[in-house]
């Protein structure tokens, strides 16, 4: 018996691909015997519950075969063809979607689009350029040692080209100075890198700064890295910055525990801090602020 890693993803993509028209509290009283089930439910999928093989079994058979067979009798194809196990539950996030695709058998463009920005809705924070304090990205050419940096803003987000631009990520508006500083990317690779999400592995499409980060502010910034090179990775990318004004939180934020080394986290460990970030930030008070921006590293001329 074990907490299901990343099952809420997992959640999403089948939701968002299959028409599984029941809602969670439906769903939850066919996976739970007894108590307060739908609770029960959103516990097991954010991690906050160990799963027993009897409920994994349940919401693999009853709930997404079930429901897989149905579609797939809908469009012409064999019901029994390509079933889930439990044990696919705990697979890696993207490989139980590839399976989940793949047990499918027959998919659009629009439920792939569908599922991708269900994922992404649930790894990035929403994007509020003029909330402070705010995450700026700057732009800078590779070969003018001196060129004058171009700041992120307005609707459109910034373009670099790789081996043409460098990227530095600076805070601004802080008013007061963060105990640690947490800063990963989140890119989508669709369609610039022409992949979906789930078809790279996990760390191409989550990087992180070595975190905690202990930064001194100058004056009402925080500069989060040097300028440098953009890497030579296609697609749409959210930059965010989680600071952290009171060291009490930390073991609440950081899976890793309240003293972890800095560091990138893993897969389920970046999962369960976006999940915690998200908690923290909606409490009455909160002892964190989350500033995110966005931008896009597209071919060089010379590939257009």
């Amino acid at each position: 018996m074990s907490k299901i890693p990343n099952l809420y993803l997992k959640w999403r993509a089948y939701r968002s691909l299959i028409d599984d028209s029941r809602s969670d509290a439906d769903i939850a009283h066919l996976v739970f015997d007894e108590g307060q089930r739908q609770i029960l439910f959103s516990r097991l999928l954010y991690g906050d519950l160990n799963c027993h093989q009897k409920v994994a079994a349940r919401l693999v058979g009853e709930v997404i075969n079930r429901c897989i067979a149905d579609y797939r009798k809908m469009r012409g194809l064999s019901a029994e063809a390509t079933a889930l196990s439990s044990a696919d539950l705990w697979l890696p996030s993207h490989e139980f979607i590839r399976r989940l695709i793949v047990a499918a058998g027959d998919v659009s463009t629009n439920q792939l689009d569908a599922m991708e920005k269900s994922l992404l809705d649930a790894l990035i924070p929403t994007v509020v350029l003029d909330r402070a304090p705010k995450l700026a990205i700057l732009r800078s050419e590779i070969d003018k040692s001196f060129d004058g940096f171009i700041k992120s803003g307005g609707d459109r987000p910034l373009e670099f080209e790789p081996g043409r631009h460098r990227g530095q990520f600076v805070v601004e508006d802080l008013t007061k100075d963060p105990v640690d500083v947490y800063v990963f990317l989140m890119r989508n690779p669709y369609p610039l890198a022409g992949k979906r999400l789930w078809e790279l592995e996990w760390g191409d499409t989550v990087l992180w700064l070595p975190s905690p980060m202990k930064i001194p502010r100058t004056g009402d910034k925080l500069n989060l890295m040097p300028p440098s090179p953009v890497r030579a990775d296609l697609g749409r990318f959210v930059a965010t910055a989680v600071l952290v004004f009171d060291n009490k939180v930390l073991g609440k934020l950081d899976p890793r525990g309240a003293k972890a080394p800095p560091g990138a986290l893993d897969e389920e460990q970046t999962a369960r801090f976006i999940t915690n970030m998200k908690r923290l930030e909606r409490a009455e008070g909160s002892p964190i602020q989350v500033a995110a921006n966005e931008y896009i590293v597209a071919p060089t001329r010379s590939q257009s």
